[in-house]
């Protein structure tokens, strides 16, 4: 076995003197700092002036032709005038602020995950965050082969991981549910009111895990069949069965949330501090992360316990919340 040093030094006819650290360090400047093009990537130095906000409506525009990109700003930054620095124009709009106030604009909608790994950063509170959850039939499942096939052709979009790979399991985005128009941000929603909740596609993915005979699954088809085609999509007739299928993702959840939440433990029993003996950079990363999805994982727990307790006749309040208990300030 060889370490990354070593077969670059055993090639240096291919690498020359690039070491392992020198090449980490080229490639996280470059894939934090690239813009995405339809020829490729490319850098725009201007663009490391403009810092992210998720709640930022700026757009940003590239003409790759032209070499220019173009920030129509959600604000006044230049009263009554256009700023224009070496190919890059910042377009006023809208409110008048002070000329020295900071340039903001929105990447892109994307979560902590995928801000850490793109940009190097995550914010402590993220609209966007989300949470991918992936979950197995058991190979030691009688009907293994049979769910395996209806899932495949009904419940397993091809969704793209955080690094950019594209993944055919059994894979599921939970989000939190956004108001774009007061640029607030709400949980998960309790199984009495509306909002989206789980995705359908989960919950379908459940209920057919939590079939345990094969008429069942036939009895699910042939409801697939009499109504839209989709499988799983409503709730099982009997609601016993329906609560035991909701169980099976609240223990999934479960599970994750304690992961994180010893996680977050590790962090605060670390001592990690910068100069002004605050949590150091790279922690407050990792908790912004792990804070983010928790509290998506937490609010989706209770929808679901809400979810089942209602179905067994207990009342919605009833349901206790999971809360994180470490938190670094």
């Amino acid at each position: 076995m060889f370490d990354d040093n070593e077969v670059l030094e055993m090639f240096p006819d291919v690498f020359g003197k690039v070491h392992l650290e020198n090449f980490m360090h080229a490639y996280a400047l470059v894939s934090s700092r690239a813009w995405e093009t339809s020829k490729g990537v490319s850098l725009i130095p201007f663009a490391d002036f403009l810092n992210h906000d998720c709640k930022c409506g700026a757009v940003l525009l590239s003409d790759v032709d032209k070499e220019i990109s173009e920030v129509i700003a959600d604000r006044d930054y230049a009263i009554g005038e256009q700023n224009e620095i070496v190919g890059f124009k910042i377009y006023a709009d809208k409110h008048k602020i002070s000329l020295d106030f900071q340039v903001m604009i929105r990447y892109g909608k994307f979560s902590n995950a995928t801000l850490l790994l793109d940009f190097g950063f995550t914010l402590q509170h993220n609209l966007y965050d989300q949470v991918q959850l992936h979950m197995d039939i058991p190979l030691h499942d009688p009907l293994y082969a049979t769910k395996t096939e209806l899932v495949e052709k009904h419940c397993s979009p091809r969704i793209s991981s955080v690094d950019k790979s594209n993944s055919t399991g059994n894979s599921f985005i939970i989000k939190l549910a956004t108001c774009s128009c007061y640029s607030v941000t709400r949980e998960v929603k309790s199984a009495s009111s509306k909002g989206k909740g789980i995705p359908q596609a989960l919950r379908a993915f459940v209920r057919i895990l939590s079939a345990t005979s094969i008429e069942e699954l036939q009895a699910l088809l042939a409801e697939a069949a009499e109504n839209d085609g989709r499988l799983a999509r409503r709730p099982l007739k009997s609601k016993e069965r329906e609560v035991q299928a909701h169980h099976i993702l609240c223990s999934r959840l479960f599970l994750m949330i304690e992961g994180h939440n010893t996680a977050l433990k590790m962090l605060n029993s670390q001592d990690d501090t910068d100069y002004n003996l605050r949590p150091s950079i790279r922690t407050r990363m990792a908790v912004n992360l792990l804070i983010g999805e928790l509290r998506i994982m937490q609010s989706a727990y209770n929808w679901l316990e809400n979810y089942c307790k209602r179905l067994s006749g207990a009342k919605e309040e009833d349901a206790l919340p999971l809360s994180a208990d470490t938190e670094l300030g």
